[in-house]
């Protein structure tokens, strides 16, 4: 481009100061990018360390927070109180920074305007202490306060990021809280440090103030539970001002008191100054959504996974009768520091008491799976001594109903992240331990090579494992049986669901007895490294002989450790015969989601058909869809082989298409958006019509050949990988595995989309052949 052709560009369209380019002006610059070093809307290139800013640039938003620490967001979306249970979907942005400062003996302690509320649940009231917020867009919670009181939640996707969009957290749930009135809070695991920073002389502070404090300890370093934000700000602050309070504080009257805030001057120690930014930017959520999981790539292990695994080998070991004991891997085994949680776990059981009264069956059902614990030797009764000062944890319990299941359709939860006395909970003071389960489109897939295949259950496997006699006394629980009866203390006695480390110690136990099995039983020892997940045995063979020597070789392989096998189903009656008749699985169809899943849509696999199936249930059909409605229905959606990949990505386009209309998440849809959803809901149901043959026909003897296909449109692009089996003359060829992704809703050429199918695929066929027996 000449000069002058350049200078008639620039005067037509602009020069954007942000990417350089002369095509069109800053305000209607699309870059992602900033400045490297300010982060400002410019190019690097431009940028000066004075406070140079281009004339165009727009200002940024004065949207500011007074909030010390990691809480800070946006008002959660409306919510019906008549609903049990709703998903929501939230992006909430957060500004932290933070320095240390040099010893100043004038330094001024910056005081935040905090209350004592009374939480009202379940007609009682509790004493929290609160952080009044104006700068923050939604109210907050600390899960110690709602695991305390024991408030009911919902889920939540959210995320707190703040300058240079660094996510500071992400609050998976969502409570209500009753003080003066309601409000929605979003829950985190800590608020702030304490407030303030360091102790305040009190005869400075509390001298004829003239006026009743909402928090008549606001001089003294203490935790905060609540943050109460701008979305109810206006309606507890009430019209009372006093300025110039003990010198240089600002007094407002609130509906809990007066609150103090503002910099008063002491001698001071170091301490951080903190400052925030808080803002909403849903537009992050709509990426994470659209874009399918990711393909799995293989995990680092860190040091923490090492150590994990340190502490298993030494001391790991067996009884005489077999079983397996193992230890809980303490972060600090010498220093266990961790508080007191008694009372704690006994205030819990209380309310949880209450609320199975109200429900006699459920509680019925809840004593017979405490007192089976106590009936199978897996439990045992303690005397409780308040004189002992030996670290102990007390975990707090509840029930989980599961009307879906074949068999038991009640589940005792223990809650091993509870905070004690000095806020840390068991999980906190363990390692975690490395991810040893496979993934689950893996094993699938693996399992289709097979002709002969069966599945098993390890009946109760978490309980079959002994822990430790040293370390029972962190697995404490209160129970009685009858409000009448005396509360009494148990120790169970083997590996809980509910602590952040049993996953890894289950699964890491079943590799220690495929190791010790290893020359005797051989089968079996290759079942227990490749072919479970979690409790489910996924197993097969290319022989019926094979798969019988395998059946028994596992069966007798998990007698000694105590693992019983269960629900046992097959596609060759021929691999059941000889099983006793209340082993079997009561019904032909096995369930392969995942084990936690509740959504609608969700693989099964039906062993006399020997092939997969999906079973829906139907949408709801309705002149009017919101944006809520439909993104809740799409969220149901569970197709990890992605064998529906062509259904699933035009709800993804679908949901696209309601970004780009600018649909509020209460809105109706756009007439043609709308006619676009109701397309899809019409046809959704014939997804119970698709059967996917189990088996690709392989054989060790077969000729096979993976292919492998991408390609994109405008809309999306998607990779797929083939399996093509040559036996004789006879060709089979069944789809393994896909991938899709909608393309971006910035325009990209159709070649950039086929180059990223391109690298879609080459990542798909990189992570499965990898991990094909």
């Amino acid at each position: 481009m000449n000069v002058e052709t350049r200078i008639s560009t620039i005067k037509k369209y602009g020069y954007c100061y942000n990417c350089l380019a002369i095509s069109h002006s800053y305000k209607n610059c699309v870059s992602k990018f900033s400045c490297r070093k300010c982060h400002k809307k410019h190019n690097t290139l431009i940028h000066r360390e004075s406070s140079f800013r281009p004339e165009s640039t727009p200002e940024i938003p004065n949207v500011t927070s007074s909030n010390p620490e990691n809480a800070s967001s946006t008002a959660p979306p409306t919510q019906s109180t008549n609903t049990t249970r709703q998903s929501y979907t939230t992006t909430i942005q957060s500004t932290k920074s933070s320095t240390q400062d040099p010893p100043n003996p004038s330094r001024k302690q910056i005081l935040l305007g905090t209350a004592m509320v009374q939480i009202e649940h379940n007609g009682q009231r509790y004493s929290a202490r609160a952080l009044i917020d104006s700068g923050s867009e939604a109210t907050f919670i600390s899960r110690r306060l709602q695991r305390s009181l024991d408030i009911p939640t919902h889920s939540v996707s959210a995320q707190v990021t703040g300058l240079n969009n660094a996510v500071s957290a992400t609050p998976t749930s969502i409570c209500e809280i009753t003080y003066k009135l309601s409000a929605q809070a979003f829950i985190l695991n800590s608020l702030t440090d304490n407030l303030p920073s360091y102790p305040i002389d009190p005869k400075q502070c509390l001298k004829n103030l003239g006026f009743t404090l909402a928090d008549t300890q606001f001089h003294k370093p203490r935790p905060v539970d609540i943050l109460i934000g701008s979305d109810i700000y206006p309606s507890i602050l009430l019209n009372g001002v006093k300025r110039n309070i003990l010198g240089s504080l600002l007094a407002q009257e609130t509906e809990f008191g007066w609150i103090l805030s503002g910099p008063i001057t002491q001698p001071s120690q170091n301490s951080a100054i903190v400052s925030f930014h808080n803002k909403v930017n849903p537009e992050n959520l709509l990426t994470r959504f659209w874009e399918v999981e990711e393909i799995p790539k293989e995990s680092v292990v860190s040091k923490s996974d090492q150590i994990c695994e340190e502490i298993f080998q030494k001391t790991t070991r067996r009884n005489p009768d077999g079983r397996y004991i193992v230890t809980l891997p303490f972060k600090e085994p010498d220093n266990i520091d961790i508080g007191y949680s008694r009372h704690i776990a006994l205030a819990q059981f209380l309310r949880n008491e209450r609320a199975l009264l109200k429900k006699p069956e459920v509680k019925a059902e809840y004593d017979k799976a405490i007192m089976e614990y106590l009936e199978l030797g897996q439990m045992k009764k303690i005397e409780y001594d308040p004189s002992v000062k030996a670290t102990q944890y007390y975990l707090p319990h509840h029930a989980v109903i599961k009307p879906d299941r074949i068999t038991t359709k009640l589940r005792v939860v223990f809650n091993a992240s509870c905070p004690t006395s000095n806020h840390k909970s068991l999980n906190d003071v363990l390692h975690i331990g490395p991810t040893l389960q496979k993934d689950l489109v893996i094993l699938i897939t693996n399992w289709r090579l097979f002709q002969f295949v069966f599945n098993a259950d390890i009946q109760k496997m978490y309980r079959q494992i002994l822990v430790d006699p040293n370390h029972t006394r962190f697995q404490r629980i209160l129970f009685r049986k009858s409000p009448e009866d005396t509360i009494e203390d148990f120790e169970l006695q083997t590996v809980t669901f509910g602590i952040n480390c049993a996953p890894y110690l289950a699964i890491r136990t079943l590799m220690k007895l495929a190791d010790d099995i290893e020359e005797t039983h051989p089968l079996a020892a290759k079942i227990l490294r490749q072919e479970m997940y979690v409790d489910d045995v996924l197993a097969g063979t290319h022989d019926l002989t094979t798969a019988k020597s395998a059946r028994d070789e596992l069966i007798s392989a998990l007698k000694s450790p105590g693992f019983a096998l269960r629900k046992w189903t097959s596609n060759d009656p021929h691999i059941l015969k000889g099983l006793p008749q209340d082993h079997l699985l009561e019904t032909e169809t096995l369930n392969l989601s995942e084990p936690e899943n509740t959504k609608t849509l969700g693989i099964r696999w039906n062993s006399k058909k020997d092939s997969f199936f999906f079973l829906v249930n139907p949408m709801e059909k309705k002149p009017a869809h919101t944006k809520r409605e439909v993104l809740s229905a799409i969220a149901k959606l569970f197709d990890p082989a992605g064998w529906l990949s062509p259904i699933v990505i035009t709800t993804k386009i679908i949901m696209q298409q309601i970004w780009l209309d600018k649909t509020d998440w209460d809105e109706s849809l756009k007439p043609l958006t709308l006619h676009r959803w109701n397309s899809f809901v019409k046809d959704y149901e014939n997804i119970n019509k698709i059967e996917i043959p189990r088996w690709t026909h392989f054989d060790p003897t077969a000729t096979i050949e993976f292919h492998g296909f991408s390609d994109a449109s405008e809309k999306a692009y998607a990779a797929t990988l083939y399996i093509r089996v040559l036996v004789g003359h006879k060709i089979w060829t069944t789809l393994l595995v896909s991938k899709t992704r909608v393309a971006p809703i910035k325009t990209v050429s159709l070649p950039r989309l086929e180059l990223c199918g391109a690298v879609l695929l080459a990542n798909l066929v990189n992570s499965t052949l990898s991990q094909l027996h």
